[in-house]
């Protein structure tokens, strides 16, 4: 089942049309999210910004009245175990999610995972390997947490393609993509600092964000380098350096 906010979001491959339902939900009306959601045993959520905080905790409220038994929050992407990242002002939203989540877990029966992958590799300096993951990549690590529930009950997992750094990922798009290519160096530590100086005169654009989730996801301290993953528990396998140059190159020559 996908539950949509309008008629106009409904996009379910023609392939899946007879596996998924499409239902409109208003995410403000609790009687509403809680009748889509009877009967159901899992909520993957991929609410985007700004939607990330009030409207997912009030699916979070409807998923346990109506007896779900696991929660995935959209928070995927940078780790947020780490006391830094939960720190940037892009983040908080998804920071209330988590300690909402682990709140009503201790409360009811709903569990939780938390997935974190760094950064999408298929979204469009750097000698820090950088944990990496496919859209794709993702959605079969949820698939492995639902087949998996008790081990990655109430927990965090986190999941990668693989690592690559940036200078080499750099260095296999200007392959791919024929041209002049321009490359500007910069030290990631300081692009926190620039977003709150923005933040703090009211300036809402989206580098200002960007700048936040570049800093958690490629700055050491930061913990953008995964040094654990849980690839195995979920059934996911890990590519080599070459391996992940070569799906770079081919996402790159697919946008041209």
């Amino acid at each position: 089942m996908a539950a949509i906010r309008s008629v106009a979001q409904a996009g379910i491959p023609i392939a899946y049309s007879s596996q998924v339902k499409d239902i409109v939900v208003d995410y403000e009306d609790a009687e509403s999210l809680r009748n889509a959601l009877v009967g159901v045993d899992a909520v993957v959520s991929t609410l985007g910004a700004p939607t990330v905080g009030n409207l997912q905790c009030a699916l979070v409220d409807a998923a346990a009245a109506s007896g779900v038994q696991r929660f995935i929050p959209s928070n995927f992407g940078c780790g947020q175990e780490n006391s830094l990242t939960r720190t940037l002002p892009v983040f908080a939203e998804k920071v209330k999610i988590e300690d909402y989540l682990v709140e009503k877990a201790q409360a009811t029966s709903l569990s939780y995972t938390f997935i974190y992958n760094n950064l999408f590799l298929d979204w469009n300096g750097g000698d820090l390997p950088i944990s990496v993951a496919r859209l794709s990549t993702v959605v079969k690590g949820i698939v492995g947490v639902l087949k998996n529930p008790t081990a990655t009950k109430n927990r965090s997992i986190k999941i990668e393609d693989g690592k690559t750094l940036f200078k080499d990922l750099a260095s296999t798009l200007q392959d791919a993509i024929p041209g002049s290519w321009i490359i500007k160096e910069g030290e990631t530590d300081g692009l926190h600092p620039k977003s709150d100086e923005a933040l703090k005169k009211v300036i809402l654009d989206g580098w200002v964000w960007l700048n936040c989730i570049l800093q958690g996801a490629t700055n050491a301290k930061y913990g953008g380098s995964f040094q654990h993953v849980d690839n195995d528990l979920v059934g996911l396998p890990t590519l080599s350096e070459d391996e992940i140059k070569v799906l770079a190159k081919d996402i790159a020559q697919e946008h041209i």
